[in-house]
């Protein structure tokens, strides 16, 4: 886990996405409500998006005659592509497993491999479940890879290429509705096109988020830093402990954390883990508090004292490593004060640092 390093001020976006369109407009787009702003026109037909080696990565074909397909880098602040690799396969599809991009081809038939430092591609193998007409959207999610297009939601194994349905009860998808895959941060698996979806990876269903408004996007990317909420605090000094997440959330920045409804002078810790714990820990067994949950694992633990006037708050800043870009972190405050126990603890944030 990458994490102290440098510096960075400011406030992240709710809109955790760049979403790329086949009309050529880039979006950003908030994952959780469907809510898009639009960023720039500049090129064409765009087919897919991902991130690999610190770049947005994209698709363009040329509108005239012969089509000559390209490969694109996206700027994340303005949403402007540039060609970077000219006259390249059609492609269908990106998935990034961080250094290399995993491709289908615009038949939807072939996985292929390409080298975003040389734009070299290297075929794998055909996609070829039994009765399966072709894949549409890619994506790598909680180290496997997904393809979904005929017959529904598939795994692909990434030595052959063969793609294997998760769940032939489930027919394929409406046409238009999933036309790229993206795994988020928080561990779900979503689906878009005119729609937004989250697919359980498991069964292969989709539940609708919400309409994007006929926006055919054809690719999304978790770029922005966004920090999410989860759980609940127990009880602080002066009532129930609340856990917040500000600064610039993107690699090479500051990230600041507060709680509140502390007594002063008290000591607490930041708490910080590459991993949440799939079931909170309760510490009432081993401390004597009521309804307080560990909720993170302890990579990294900070400690500090809150600061009055009461009811006090814990802060602390933490300084981003530029090469932390695309890390995913759970934050909790704790503090020894008087209460229960003993001891409070703040509701758990999930933090995507940002590029």
């Amino acid at each position: 886990m990458v994490l102290l390093g440098s510096i960075v001020t400011g406030v992240g976006s709710a809109q955790d996405m760049l979403a790329v369109s086949w009309s050529g407009t880039t979006y950003a787009l908030d994952s959780y409500t469907g809510a898009l702003t639009p960023l720039s026109s500049t090129l064409c037909c765009a087919n897919a998006a991902d991130v690999a080696a610190g770049t947005v990565w994209s698709t363009h074909r040329s509108s005239g005659f012969p089509t000559v397909h390209n490969i694109t880098s996206v700027d994340t602040v303005t949403g402007v592509a540039t060609i970077v690799y000219a006259d390249t396969p059609d492609i269908r599809s990106m998935a990034s497993d961080g250094e290399t991009l995993w491709c289908i081809d615009n038949s939807g038939t072939t996985l292929t491999r390409m080298d975003p430092s040389t734009g070299v591609f290297t075929p794998v193998g055909p996609i070829n479940p039994s009765g399966a007409g072709g894949g549409q959207g890619l994506a790598w999610h909680q180290g496997t890879l997904y393809v979904v297009g005929v017959p529904g939601l598939m795994t692909v194994d990434p030595v052959t290429g063969i793609a294997t349905d998760v769940n032939p009860a489930v027919g394929t998808p409406t046409l238009g509705s999933w036309q790229f895959l993206v795994s988020r941060s928080d561990g779900t698996l979503l689906a878009g096109g005119d729609f937004l979806w989250e697919v359980d990876s498991t069964t292969g269903v989709g539940t609708l988020i919400a309409s994007l408004n006929q926006a055919d996007l054809r690719g999304a990317v978790e770029v922005y830093g966004n920090a999410r909420p989860f759980g609940a605090g127990c009880a602080g000094t002066f009532g129930t402990v609340s856990l917040t997440v500000g600064g610039s959330l993107v690699a090479g920045g500051t990230l600041e954390t507060s709680s509140s409804s502390h007594e002063a002078g008290a000591l607490g810790a930041l708490v910080l883990g590459a991993e949440r714990l799939p079931v909170p820990a309760s510490l009432d067994p081993v401390f004597g508090t009521v309804g307080c949950l560990l909720y993170t694992a302890q990579n990294v633990v900070l400690a500090g004292v809150t600061l009055g006037p009461e009811p006090a708050n814990l802060f602390f800043t933490v300084p981003l490593d530029l090469q932390s870009g695309g890390n995913v972190l759970h934050l909790q405050h704790l503090v020894l004060e008087s209460v229960a126990g003993g001891l409070s603890a703040s509701n758990g944030v999930t933090l995507h640092v940002g590029f």
